[in-house]
């Protein structure tokens, strides 16, 4: 029999992804309110706490569950009723959520002699997810722009001038010393055209951050000063920045980081609008990762028999 590990940080947030994983992994398909209760009487953090806290702690868990069912919408792999998160009947049918709550929870290790790339996956399900969204064309800048994705040039000044070619707008790429040889924080362009193709339409550009230092880059891209550095002439479109996280986000920090970092695409986000038939067939190495990336957080213990949502 195994368990999940308890979080190491009290973070409604990681408990609430705690609740998520046990009842993907429990033979019964679910994780209820006492089952979450009883994790926080054994925990560290709550030794002081009392029943009083307890059940606050849980009731903010519970808080966010709720969000998070709202936000993802078709994509949650749960129901949630009566104090009980409850697995839909086929969890394949939900790599992108498992996948970013697994890059979330557990990290993003690469697996020695693996031929998946979690960071450059979860920059190619930031691309379908940003194609959706915006309902046009998408092409993954991040370096190195190999991989299943729609691709660029592999230099930088080369998928500049490419990009300005699909744009039509930008004219051409500068000629001068690269600064950057990789991808300037650019990960992911998405746009959509008019029939007339002219300039004067909706451009979004994105980062993607994977990884749990994800608020130090709210503010790393900077699009039209970047863009107009690269191209000889300005890009006259709409143009708006995005960030991609495979995280949640606090609802009290949530202003903020859309007025720093622009539109984020948080876990249900990314779950939400990546969540299509034409993705699905693509999702076989998430559900794979996904999967063994969370053999890390299960534990021997007298807790019920598991299963997985990879099968």
């Amino acid at each position: 029999m195994v368990g999940v590990k308890v979080p190491k940080l009290d973070d409604p947030l990681r408990w609430a992804d705690w609740m998520e994983i046990s009842a993907a992994h429990n033979a019964d398909g679910n994780s209820s309110r006492s089952d979450l209760e009883g994790a926080l009487r054994i925990s560290p953090f709550f030794e002081k706490s009392g029943q009083e806290g307890i059940s606050n702690r849980a009731a903010e868990v519970f808080m966010e569950l709720t969000e998070r069912a709202q936000a993802a919408g078709s994509a949650y792999p749960f129901t949630l009723a009566g104090g009980v998160l409850q697995s839909k009947s086929n969890l394949r049918d939900y790599p992108a959520y498992f996948f970013c709550l697994s890059l979330s929870y557990c990290g993003w290790a690469q697996k020695k002699g693996s031929a998946d790339f979690p960071a450059r996956m979860f920059e190619d399900l930031s691309c379908m997810a940003a194609g959706s969204y915006i309902g046009g064309e998408v092409y993954r800048f991040a370096y190195p722009r190999t991989g299943p994705a729609r691709l660029l040039p592999a230099g930088f000044k080369e998928a500049i001038q490419r990009v300005t070619e699909i744009l039509r707008e930008g004219d051409s790429c500068r000629d001068r010393p690269a600064r950057s040889t990789k991808d300037d924080a650019l990960d992911v362009f998405a746009w959509r055209h008019f029939p007339d193709l002219l300039p004067g339409k909706l451009i979004l550009v994105g980062q993607c951050a994977a990884g749990e230092n994800w608020e130090d880059k709210l503010t790393d891209l900077t699009p039209v000063p970047t863009t107009d550095e690269w191209m000889t002439t300005p890009v006259i479109s709409q143009m708006l920045k995005a960030i991609f996280i495979p995280h949640r986000v606090p609802r009290d920090e949530w202003e903020r980081c859309n007025r720093k970092a622009g539109i984020v695409f948080d876990r249900c986000r990314l779950a939400y609008w990546s969540h299509r038939g034409e993705h699905l067939d693509k999702m076989g190495p998430y559900r794979t990762w996904s999967t063994e990336r969370i053999k890390s957080v299960l534990v021997a213990g007298p807790k019920k028999k598991t299963k997985t949502f990879s099968h």
